[in-house]
């Protein structure tokens, strides 16, 4: 590609990146037309043809080798529950990551699953171990917000091997790369929502996911700041509950706070719990609360039909699993990185026009 400037031109190469950028395509997609793997649409092959063409694209020899190597590169991935855990978010994420896999399957990746036992730091350490042991190129994780995860993935990542936290975030001393939602947002976005719905003063029950991710603390913070900062003289939080996997559990655990704040006229699930929270406020004594939720399984998307429930945020935690697993591809194959060490994902706001 040749570029003017003053009177001098400067030739700079033109990359499978750059190809893709133009024709409004992932850099897998032009690789695969390029590379002559795979079906794509006459119209986008055509579209990537041209460009390349026009830009003169000579292939990079070193992506090229990597991309027809016969090593296999192994894939770790890192889930912070068990397999049998029933939670929509971490199930869609899941079905996003294995989209990913089923699509750059042919190009020699291996991908590795652990589970951990449900929030247990010491299983989640255990399965990272056994994936270093199976020589892995790239880990991808859901971490538990721990000091030990922190040092065991900053001796991941002192090892050569790159790290991408997808749903939830963690801090280490060396660089990683997170995918996802910016949960303190949706916190704000949350009490925004309460303060433009409300019809009167609002008493706010949380019923919070485990705060053992960090993701989820940020998202309780994001929503008990923007009321301090703005919202004080119309919402308050009068008690807050951490909900369990355990549906009997979760469901006494809510009763219980809807039982001993009877003046509570709203509630935010902040993600999960909502089949056993709406069976706790049908049997407890409080008026119809205003109800404002996170993500969008079945339980809320009916709750929302039949008007139980006024609104939802969407995580988008399906695309958080797709695009950890471009991202990889992406380093594998062509060495691109994330600029920013935060990739996040669009979290949308949902109501019932939504799903009709």
């Amino acid at each position: 590609m040749l570029i003017a400037n003053g009177g001098l031109i400067f030739i700079m190469a033109v990359t499978i990146k750059k190809i893709a950028e133009l024709a409004g395509v992932s850099a897998g997609t032009v690789d695969r037309v390029l590379n002559k793997r795979g079906k794509i649409k006459p119209e986008i092959q055509k579209r990537i043809e041209s460009i390349s063409k026009a830009l003169n694209y000579k292939p990079n020899s070193a992506a090229r080798g990597l991309a027809l190597c016969k090593k296999t590169i192994k894939i770790g991935i890192v889930s912070h529950v068990q397999l049998d855990y029933i939670n929509y978010a971490v199930n869609e994420c899941y079905k996003g990551i294995k989209m990913a896999e089923a699509e750059y399957s042919d190009f020699g990746f291996s991908f590795l699953y652990r589970f951990s036992k449900n929030f247990d730091v010491n299983s989640e350490i255990l399965q990272i171990d056994s994936l270093l042991e199976e020589n892995i190129s790239i880990l991808a994780i859901t971490p538990i917000n721990d000091l030990k995860i922190s040092n065991k993935l900053d001796e991941v990542i002192k090892k050569g091997i790159p790290v991408f936290c997808f749903i939830n975030d963690i801090v280490t001393k060396n660089k990683h790369y997170y995918i996802g939602i910016n949960n303190y947002k949706a916190g704000c976005i949350a009490a925004g929502l309460f303060n433009l719905l409300k019809k009167e003063q609002l008493n706010i029950a949380v019923v919070s996911p485990s705060l053992s991710l960090m993701g989820n603390s940020l998202r309780l913070k994001g929503f008990e700041d923007i009321i301090k900062s703005s919202y004080q003289d119309s919402l308050s939080i009068t008690s807050i509950c951490i909900a369990t996997n355990d549906n009997i559990e979760s469901y006494n655990i809510i009763k219980e706070m809807l039982d001993k704040n009877p003046h509570t006229n709203a509630i935010f699930f902040a993600s999960g719990a909502a089949k056993q929270g709406m069976k706790a406020i049908n049997e407890s004594e409080i008026k119809k609360p205003l109800i404002i939720a996170i993500d969008s399984s079945d339980v809320i998307r009916n709750s929302i039909l039949n008007g139980n429930i006024m609104a939802t945020i969407n995580q988008n935690t399906f695309e958080a699993g797709y695009r950890t697993i471009k991202i990889i591809y992406d380093y594998i194959m062509f060495g691109y990185l994330p600029e920013s060490a935060s990739t996040f994902i669009d979290c949308e706001i949902m109501i019932k026009e939504h799903f009709i």
